[in-house]
């Protein structure tokens, strides 16, 4: 949560730049040469950072450790339960990446941007998902382990599934009330999946290799997601994308929960 503080912090003040007239002229290679400095400066003092020894073990052959993690991603493929939270996982991923990658095109159709600013509004949108980490996952990885991840990822699956079609629907105000539910939601769903990951990797006999494959899995889906919805995007297809959306978090969610089922009755 405090990491991601930086990410909301990070978008609400692009959004405030955005708006200021005459940024696209001159103010886009400002802030990019002012980012780029910051990271400059990190690079430099990287080197006075003090590191512990290393410890004196026999080093893994790349080959080794590709084979150790092609052999683990085969076998959660083989566990129905394994398999549908990865699933699960990257799915509830490349949604999630997909919508932030186009709430401003979103909220421009939806919103009338030159009397509100899209630029901050679409930068406070952002910023709910990132921040509300800070209290969304204490809340949610409590809520979750007093009734159980399932019962957790199952109630999220729902509300979330809802309010995503009703920001299909909706315009206006109530937009904006939906896609800032729709991020709120996420942060919580994200937060009790990837517990759900963590209680199933500590029952694997190595489970840095389950999660190795899980955020392998993810990162796939994150990477995807904003290719995938900036290169098709059209206003017009703003309802069949939001409730395809509820259509497939839906499917993996009952997908996780009978899975989960099964392997009970197997037992």
């Amino acid at each position: 949560g405090l990491v991601r503080l930086g990410s909301g912090l990070g978008v609400l003040l692009g959004g405030w730049l955005l708006d200021q007239r005459g940024f696209d002229q001159r103010g886009f290679a400002a802030a990019m040469g002012g980012l780029s400095g910051l990271a400059l400066l990190g690079a430099v003092a990287s080197p006075a950072l003090s590191w512990p020894p290393p410890q004196a073990t026999e080093p893994t052959r790349p080959s080794q450790a590709l084979s150790e993690l092609a052999a683990a991603a085969w076998s959660c493929l083989r566990s129905p339960p394994r398999r549908s939270l990865l699933l699960l996982g990257a799915g509830s991923r490349l949604i999630m990446t997909l919508l932030i990658a186009l709430t401003s095109l979103y909220l421009q159709d939806r919103l009338d941007a030159s009397a509100l600013g899209l630029g901050v509004i679409a930068g406070f949108v952002l910023a709910l998902h990132w921040t509300s980490q800070i209290v969304a996952g204490p809340i949610m990885g409590a809520l979750s382990d007093r009734v159980g991840r399932t019962r957790a990822i199952a109630a999220l699956v729902l509300a979330l599934a809802v309010a995503l079609a009703l920001s299909g629907w909706v315009r206006g105000g109530a937009s904006l009330f939906g896609m800032g539910a729709v991020m709120l939601l996420f942060s919580g769903l994200r937060v009790v999946v990837e517990a759900a990951a963590s209680d199933a990797a500590r029952a694997e006999a190595e489970p840095h290799l389950f999660m190795g494959v899980f955020t392998t899995a993810d990162d796939w889906a994150a990477a995807m997601g904003p290719i995938l919805g900036l290169s098709w995007f059209q206003a017009d297809l703003i309802l069949p994308f939001f409730t395809g959306c509820a259509l497939l978090l839906l499917t993996l969610g009952f997908n996780y929960r009978r899975s989960l089922q099964g392997a009970g009755r197997a037992t």
